[in-house]
């Protein structure tokens, strides 16, 4: 599956990407349907904060921290703000988000995993005409989300990659990770999962760099962020600890969730399985998949509400679409090492001559 360096197929391929989402958006999705209860809510959010009132349900009431989509409310609101309506600022960001995750599902694998033009279109193309349209048609900002998970996923691939990556690279997988927080409170869980992925495969002594980086960027920025959000809102964790987390753990929130993201990450789970069969593929099978099973189990810690169409586990799809390529070739790899390895030994040639 190695990739030639061919941009002109690639431009042309990714602009039929474009085109096939765009197409099956026409022809496929309902677009007049009104917006699902929680991304009304979040919608009155942000009307009012682009109306100068902040981030409050009612005018004239103390803040309420209800938009669990921080950063999402906060850019339609500055689209609203620019003098577009409430709905076309929340459908705008989540259909150009659905449309950018796309075309980073085939460029990172094309550049990064270095898979070839079919394999990359294919699982750009899954990507395309799956469920994120629908959240789009719901007013849900479930694709930036999934947009900020795909960048960071990305920006974790490269370093894993690159045997002396720069600081700018460091700097940017750090801040695209407190970008994926700032956007919805789990995402700080994703992005910590993704770290950890990297440490795996790079080892401890090749990521302190990346550590350190990656800590003071949420230390620094996300803690003054914590502290202004404690000061503005009254309480410090985001609201849906309070609502939805504080009867224990949810285990059928927990089942739900390991179901879901085995129904959108299908691809990778045949693969995942072939890798645990050998110890030269465990160590990546395992830091690919950290990201993937460690945010599905962490939604015990809330209940399962509003989970309309899998939406809490949906950013994991372009994650699994970005890593089944590259465990399937270390699979693949060892498979042929076990295949071809009795003929390269001389005494087992001997032997297999004998019978």
């Amino acid at each position: 599956m190695t990739s030639k360096k061919t941009p002109l197929l690639d431009i042309l391929f990714s602009i039929l990407l474009v085109a096939s989402t765009l197409y099956y958006a026409s022809r496929y999705m309902d677009f007049s349907i009104p917006p699902f209860e929680d991304a009304a809510m979040l919608m009155r959010y942000a009307q009012h904060l682009a109306q100068g009132h902040g981030i409050v349900w009612n005018i004239g009431e103390h803040p309420v921290d209800g938009a669990t989509d921080f950063l999402f409310m906060v850019a339609s609101a500055a689209l609203i703000k620019l003098g577009l309506t409430v709905g076309q600022s929340v459908r705008g960001i989540g259909f150009a988000s659905h449309l950018l995750t796309v075309l980073i599902v085939y460029w990172t694998n094309r550049r990064v995993n270095d898979a070839n033009i079919p394999f990359s279109f294919l699982n750009g193309l899954y990507l395309a005409v799956g469920t994120g349209l629908s959240y789009v048609a719901a007013y849900f900002g479930t694709p930036f989300f999934a947009l900020a998970a795909a960048s960071t996923w990305t920006l974790a691939l490269l370093l894993i990659k690159k045997e002396t990556p720069s600081y700018w690279l460091i700097l940017a997988f750090a801040l695209s990770g407190l970008v994926t927080g700032l956007i919805r409170p789990e995402g700080v869980i994703l992005a910590s999962l993704m770290l950890l992925s990297v440490v795996i495969m790079r080892g401890f002594k090749n990521s302190i760099s990346i550590i350190a980086v990656f800590g003071a960027v949420f230390l620094f920025l996300g803690g003054a962020y914590f502290l202004w959000r404690w000061n503005y809102f009254g309480y410090p964790l985001p609201n849906p600890f309070y609502k939805k987390g504080d009867s224990g753990l949810h285990w059928d929130s927990f089942n739900n969730s390991l179901l879901n993201t085995l129904r959108l990450c299908l691809p990778i789970a045949i693969i995942a399985l072939l890798g645990f069969r050998s110890r030269e593929t465990t160590k990546q099978t395992l830091a690919y998949l950290i990201p993937i099973l460690g945010f599905a189990a962490a939604f015990v810690l809330i209940s399962d509400e509003m989970n309309y169409g899998a939406r809490f586990q949906y950013a994991l799809l372009p994650i699994a679409l970005m890593s089944w390529i590259p465990l399937a070739r270390g699979v693949g790899r060892v498979g042929l090492d076990a295949l071809s390895s009795p003929y390269r030994d001389p005494s087992r040639q001997k032997k297999l001559s004998v019978r």
